[in-house]
């Protein structure tokens, strides 16, 4: 049984969520609402970070620090399971060898970023704005199930 694992990590790392301003921007229709709009002020007293919720009015869009988050992770990158076949049984069937695998790419990932993807950057090539991301997809997670046969 052979096993190789990669595992990848950051800390005390932070990430501009670009998209937050039009996620969090109180009832804007642009797009949906993040949960933290549940924690927004409603009346004098309330202390929040959250603006006031104003249909149509965008309270709250103006960039902010309000969108910055700690991207602290650790991610099993890749992870690979092999075994190979006694050769005594695999000559007997006409091989010389005979290999099956397992191969996991993003299998988990332990972070309490709240967004899509603590690892994500600016989905725009755009070198003016590192450590930011706007709408940025999480990658996949993949499997792969292999067989290798030597004749």
């Amino acid at each position: 049984m052979l096993a190789s694992l990669r595992i990848r990590g950051e800390w005390c790392a932070s990430i501009y969520n670009g998209g937050g301003r039009f996620q969090s921007a109180s009832a804007d229709f642009y797009d949906n609402q993040s949960i933290d709009q549940l924690r927004r002020w409603q009346q004098p007293g309330d202390i929040t970070d959250v603006p006031q919720a104003r249909l149509f009015g965008g309270n709250g869009t103006a960039e902010s620090t309000r969108y910055l988050d700690e991207a602290d992770f650790i991610r099993l990158r890749n992870l690979t399971l092999g075994y190979t076949i006694p050769s005594q049984t695999t000559e007997k069937i006409g091989f010389s060898k005979l290999r099956v695998y397992l191969t996991s790419v993003n299998l988990l990932t332990f972070t309490d970023y709240k967004f899509e993807d603590p690892e994500a950057r600016s989905d725009v090539n755009d070198s003016r704005n590192p450590g930011s991301t706007f709408y940025s997809s999480p990658p996949a997670k993949t499997f792969t199930i292999g067989l290798n046969i030597n004749f």
